[in-house]
């Protein structure tokens, strides 16, 4: 079910629960955690070399379009497959602005429309609405399954906290809902040869240290002679 995230705290009316709570916490504060601190399953060596990795900007680490490997590229070798990418202009177009705006305003006079008429819940509407939407991020995956070498990547738009976030949430639920019924057009002879394929669906992993290594965004690297359109945007920052 789509929904908010809840903001519901339980009420803190019962003296029974406040007294055992600030027993609880004083009793905590008095632990000797001298003799149980956690200890790291890395090595001081591992964890430098880790964070150096993390934090060269000559470095970009992804995984791979297959295989799940991980991949460390130089940020400039990285950055030029995304340029020669986004200067095919059979593919992309060059905007004159962020239009996440705009998209937003026609998202909400559609969901205020059917929540008007009845089509939706006021709950889903609001699972709908994003207030501070953010711009999806555009990156490649190196495919090292093809050559070693400069290897071409795969575009990937990181939607996540978008404005299309909401919209895609809601979908992915509809298709479960559709596949739960699918059977019932599988009993139809023509829709059976219409629909042969029920929706795929997904999972999501939890997060593991190539997750750590990985992100979206690189640092750009400075140039003197640039003749591509993407020269004139502003760096990103973290």
């Amino acid at each position: 079910m789509c929904r908010s995230k809840s903001k519901w705290m339980p009420p803190t009316t019962s003296h029974t629960v406040e007294t055992f709570v600030h027993l609880v916490q004083r009793d905590l504060q008095s632990v000797d955690r001298t003799g149980h601190q956690s200890r790291s399953n890395f090595t001081s060596e591992e964890r430098t070399a880790l964070n150096s990795l993390c934090t060269n900007p000559e470095l970009v680490i992804k995984p791979a379009d297959k295989g799940g490997a991980t991949v460390v590229m130089n940020n400039a070798d990285y950055r030029r497959e995304i340029l020669r990418q986004l200067n095919d202009h059979l593919i992309y177009q060059k905007l004159t602005g962020d239009p996440t705006a705009a998209i937003k305003r026609e998202i909400d006079e559609l969901i205020s429309e059917a929540n008007e008429v009845g089509i939706i819940t006021n709950q889903l509407y609001n699972f709908l609405l994003s207030p501070f939407p953010l711009t999806p991020l555009f990156y490649i995956l190196p495919k090292i399954h093809k050559t070693l070498v400069d290897p071409p990547g795969r575009p990937i738009v990181a939607g996540t906290n978008s404005v299309f976030q909401p919209l895609a949430i809601l979908l992915d639920q509809a298709k479960q809902i559709i596949y739960k019924h699918w059977h019932v057009l599988c009993s139809d002879p023509t829709l059976s040869t219409t629909f042969k394929d029920p929706p795929v669906c997904a999972f999501k992993r939890s997060k593991n240290l190539r997750d750590t290594l990985v992100h979206a965004r690189s640092n750009p690297q400075p140039t003197t002679n640039t003749t591509n359109w993407l020269s004139s945007l502003p760096a990103p920052t973290d």
